[in-house]
């Protein structure tokens, strides 16, 4: 296969303008509330829930 029919045959990605997004709901349950209340809660299960 020469380099030009090589080229021809690959197709180009078609770019979507349309974003995407996924919608995530996060559950702190008692035992964590109380543990890491002192904290600052929000910050903590981001950082766990990004790992």
């Amino acid at each position: 296969m020469s380099e030009e029919t090589f080229h021809q045959s690959r197709r180009k990605r078609q770019y979507r303008t349309q974003n995407r997004a996924v919608e995530t709901l996060v559950v702190v349950d008692r035992n964590m509330f109380h543990n890491h209340a002192r904290e600052n809660l929000t910050t903590y299960v981001l950082s766990i829930f990004n790992i």
